[in-house]
C-alpha cells in the first residue's frame, strides 16, 4: 500500500510553522484590495460609508481612507511596523462597528436580518479578531505569567 504524499500531521505542522506569514500576507492582500478600490474611487462601499459617515463624501476623505488601508497593507506585506499597523487596523475596523449603534437601519432590515451593509460589518468582526490573533502570535511569550 502506497504511503500518502503528505500526512495530516505533517500538514498541520506545516501550517503551524508558516501561520504568521500566511496570516500577514492574507490580511495584507485584503487591505491592499479594499484600499486600492477606495483610492481609485471604485469601491462598492462608498454609498454605505458616506451614508453612515457623511464627512467621507468629500472625495479626498474617502481616498485618504484608501491610502491609509494601502499603508497598513504595505506594513503587513513587507513585515514592517507590524504592531502599530495591526493596532491601527483593529481600531479602524472597530470604528466601523459604530454603524450598528448610530445607523442600525444600514445594518439590519429589521433586526436580526442583516442587510448587505450589515454583512460587510460582520466581516469586519472577523478581520478584527484576525488582527488580534496575529498580534498575539507576534508577541508570543510576552504575556506569560
Amino acid at each position: 500500500m502506497a504511503k500518502p504524499f503528505l500526512k495530516i500531521e505533517d500538514f498541520i505542522c506545516l501550517i503551524d510553522q508558516y501561520q504568521v506569514p500566511i496570516f500577514r500576507f492574507a490580511l495584507g492582500i485584503i487591505f491592499l484590495w479594499f484600499g486600492a478600490l477606495k483610492v481609485f474611487n471604485v469601491s462598492p462601499v462608498y454609498d454605505f460609508v458616506v451614508t453612515a459617515f457623511p464627512f467621507f463624501a468629500l472625495p479626498w476623505m474617502f481616498s485618504l481612507l484608501g491610502i491609509f488601508e494601502v499603508c497598513v497593507s504595505m506594513c503587513l506585506l513587507f513585515n514592517r511596523f507590524l504592531h502599530p499597523a495591526l493596532i491601527l487596523m483593529i481600531l479602524h475596523l472597530f470604528s466601523t462597528l459604530v454603524i450598528f449603534i448610530i445607523k442600525p437601519s444600514l445594518a439590519f432590515d429589521p433586526f436580526p436580518i442583516l442587510t448587505m451593509g450589515g454583512e460587510f460589518l460582520v466581516k469586519n468582526i472577523i478581520l478584527i479578531i484576525s488582527g488580534m490573533l496575529l498580534i498575539s502570535k507576534l508577541r508570543k511569550g510576552v504575556c506569560q505569567s
